[in-house]
């Protein structure tokens, strides 16, 4: 039975029990694959598909540049496209439409460099909080105060920011913890110090009625009319803090929603937390995706603490 790539490629997004976030970005992906057998191959169905043709594809997104930069696809981009394609071809082979083992043949899966992404130092973090507090009017302050403390206190993904709701928040004079309704359908609690609590208390009871949000509206960070603060918004946030805070203090770091995360998570490690405990607080489910933050950790120990030949010689 001839399959069409388009009818195959739904059938996969829609089998799996996939949030809508995964299910939409797995259908663009997939789109775009499909699109590219039938222009560049003309090819009209999935039985066609060989190794040489997924080769290809892999051979295409590395060395063509993307239409909305014009700019080349990171090593990340390439490897999650390649492993979107790789999983669908797996899963047609257990509908029975092609046999993986011939289409996925001598295929080489792209790898990803690992970089070292800097991350910012206690006096960049200072100048940050700063901006935040003497930002006017006070309730702007205390909000985004309370939004930089709880990225760099618990690395929390933007998505996962903009979705935090009142409901998923605990917070009193001896505990505080948020619930996190993170990727993957995979729910975690994650603790609060002191100082991030104290600075969500302050918000709550003293500067969101500010914004007069509807009264249904649960959402803890919101915007001007009370709307939720959206990614871009929170986004926008983070470039006026840096630019009040002076850009010149951060030129080797970008200022953004996930250098903070990278920064709670070398934080943590550079204080002795346990890499397994620090994988669970940013919601990761392997080991292996810490690692990556782990590399930033052990590439600043070793160039603060490595010792000089030179120096020892007097």
């Amino acid at each position: 039975m001839a399959i069409a790539f388009f009818v195959a490629a739904r059938e996969y997004v829609f089998a799996g029990d996939f949030t809508p976030a995964s299910r939409d970005t797995l259908g663009i992906a997939l789109a775009q694959f499909c699109r590219w057998c039938e222009r560049e191959e003309k090819l009209n169905t999935l039985e066609e598909l060989t190794s040489g043709h997924v080769r290809h594809y892999i051979h295409w997104l590395q060395s063509t540049p993307t239409p909305r930069t014009g700019k080349p696809r990171a090593d990340s981009t390439v490897f999650a496209q390649a492993r979107y394609v790789k999983s669908f071809i797996n899963w047609c082979d257990a509908e029975g439409w092609i046999e993986a083992a011939r289409v996925l043949r001598n295929v080489v899966m792209p790898s990803k460099r690992v970089k070292v992404i800097n991350t910012l130092s206690d006096s960049q973090v200072r100048r940050l909080l700063a901006a935040a507090q003497a930002h006017t009017p006070a309730h702007v302050a205390r909000r985004d105060v309370a939004l930089v403390s709880l990225l760099l206190d618990g690395g929390a993904r933007l998505s996962e920011l903009t979705q935090l709701t009142i409901p998923d928040l605990l917070l009193n004079d001896r505990d505080g913890y948020y619930v996190v309704h993170g990727k993957g359908r995979r729910d975690r609690e994650v603790g609060l110090g002191r100082t991030a609590r104290l600075a969500l208390v302050r918000y709550l009871h003293t500067a969101r009625s500010q914004y007069h949000a509807p009264p249904d509206e649960q959402h803890v960070f919101v915007g001007k009319g009370g709307r939720p603060l959206g990614a871009c918004g929170v986004q926008k946030l983070l470039v006026r803090l840096e630019r009040e805070a002076g850009i010149e203090h951060f030129q080797q770091v970008r200022v953004s929603p996930h250098t903070l995360r990278h920064s709670f998570a070398v934080r943590a490690l550079r204080a002795g937390e346990d890499v397994t405990r620090v994988s669970r607080r940013l919601g990761h489910s392997r080991l292996e995706t810490t690692g990556r933050y782990l590399s930033s950790f052990n590439s600043h120990e070793a160039r603060v603490g490595g010792v000089s030949p030179l120096d020892l010689l007097g």
